[in-house]
């Protein structure tokens, strides 16, 4: 999986091979891309939909590269947590 990130109009590409769980950050900004590793290898609390039900989810800890499903949920977070957006 590939996807083009951006942050104060430089470009750069994320990189996630669901079969090995590893990723590659390319990023012209050093600092950038070393907050973006952070982020992507930091445990955090999944919070997984059950059904359509309001409040019907349970919650999973992992890391972003643990798989395909947590690794999309975290890009979708990318923003938020540090700035860099994901074009999709």
């Amino acid at each position: 999986m590939k996807v083009k990130i951006s942050k104060l109009g430089r470009k750069g590409e994320i990189e996630y091979s669901e079969e090995t769980q590893q990723v590659s950050i390319q990023f012209p900004d050093a600092l950038v891309a070393d907050e973006i590793e952070e982020y992507l290898s930091t445990a955090r609390i999944y919070r997984i939909p059950e059904s359509q039900k309001i409040d019907d989810f349970r919650e999973e800890s992992a890391k972003p590269t643990d798989s395909l499903m947590h690794m999309e949920l975290a890009l979708c977070a990318l923003w938020s947590e540090t700035g860099v957006m994901v074009e999709w």
